[in-house]
């Protein structure tokens, strides 16, 4: 609960606001910092694929904004899975999957929220290359 007393008090009546003579205190004494710039590489969407044992499968499609060199704006360009830890919402990295190995299930999930065709925007030779690993031809 506020004290009104204090609430009303000058800074001169602080403990320590009659030290500093003609301060003003309306404003920050320094220059703000600028606002760091935020930098987006892609975009991602995880698709949970629930199965009647505690252990869920999450497939997160990540998708290129347009900054990566070879890659088009829209374009999926790895698909990474994970299991659920049981009895939680924590998953386990499983490492990136080819498009062969996704479930038509999820990928129909992820159809459905993009709102677009996949086969359209997948590049198939990239994805299956994020799961051998950079460089790996």
């Amino acid at each position: 609960m506020p004290n009104e007393e204090s609430d009303n008090a000058t800074r001169s009546e602080t403990k320590y606001g009659d030290e500093i003579e003609g301060h003003d205190w309306s404003g920050p004494d320094r220059e703000p910092e600028p606002t760091p710039e935020a930098s987006i590489s892609h975009f991602a969407l995880w698709v949970l694929d629930e199965r009647p044992d505690e252990r869920d499968l999450r497939y997160e499609f990540a998708i290129a904004d347009g900054t990566q060199e070879g890659l088009d704006c829209g374009e999926i360009f790895a698909v990474g899975s994970g299991h659920r830890l049981a009895e939680s919402n924590q998953f386990d990295p499983m490492g990136n999957v080819a498009w062969e190995e996704i479930p038509e299930r999820v990928k129909d999930k992820a159809r459905e929220a993009l709102g677009m065709s996949l086969e359209e925007r997948v590049n198939v030779e990239q994805v299956n290359k994020m799961v051998r690993g950079w460089g790996d031809d």
